[in-house]
C-alpha cells in the first residue's frame, strides 16, 4: 500500500484530503488537522518520500518563467 493511503487510512480522509494539506491548497481545519497528525508521526524517511512528492506537485503547479526563444548566431 503507498504511504499516502496509509495516511488517508490513519487521518479517516481521502487520499484527495491528504494531497491537499501536502500541497497547501484548501481544505478543512478538521481534515488538516488529521492529517497533520498522522504526519507528525512519519519516520524520517516517510518524510523525505512526502517532501520529494510536494516539490514534485508544486513543481508541476507552478508557472515557468519565461523562457525567450533561442536566436541563431550571426556573424
Amino acid at each position: 500500500m503507498s504511504l499516502l493511503v496509509d495516511i488517508a487510512e490513519k487521518a479517516h480522509v481521502s487520499v484527495e484530503g491528504v494531497v491537499r494539506v501536502l500541497t497547501r491548497e484548501p481544505v478543512s481545519d478538521a481534515i488538516k488537522e488529521r492529517v497533520l497528525a498522522v504526519l507528525d508521526e512519519l519516520d524520517a524517511e516517510q518524510t523525505r518520500v512526502l517532501q520529494r512528492f510536494a516539490l514534485a506537485a508544486l513543481h508541476d503547479v507552478l508557472p515557468r518563467p519565461y523562457e525567450a526563444p533561442l536566436r541563431p548566431h550571426v556573424d
